[in-house]
């Protein structure tokens, strides 16, 4: 189980009370759900960034994909961006595999973790 120490006051922020004047520390614990919950939406997030990252790069052609700053956002969207070029062929020269990550993504992102998702709403049961 994972502790979170937060300082915590009953009445006013603890931003204009002295350390003296009424403050606790308060304990919060995570379960596994809100580790699950927080982990899958910080990893998608990351992906729609790296796929939007993605987008920006195929504007530049001569950019190199083994040179170091490229290849941080190459190297992990180009095993599920692949197997979508097969499916859907460039449309007037332009891919758009990573536009359909990128909607993918999103959408799983909000399915599973968003306000109303299933994971947010299993863990709140």
């Amino acid at each position: 189980m994972l502790f979170l120490y937060t300082l915590w006051d009953r009445h006013l922020p603890s931003c204009l009370l002295p350390p003296a004047m009424g403050l606790s520390w308060k304990i919060k614990t995570f379960n596994t759900m809100d580790l699950l919950n927080l982990s899958l939406g910080i990893f998608l997030g990351l992906m729609t960034f790296l796929f939007i990252l993605r987008i920006v790069l195929t504007w530049y052609p001569k950019a190199e994909g083994n040179r170091f700053p490229f290849n941080l956002v190459i190297l992990p969207t180009e095993p599920l961006l692949s197997p979508i070029r097969k499916l859907v062929p460039p449309i007037g020269g332009v891919d758009i595999s990573p536009i359909i990550w990128v909607g993918i993504c999103t959408f799983l992102r909000e399915i599973l973790v968003g306000q109303q998702g299933i994971l947010t709403l299993a863990h709140r049961v």
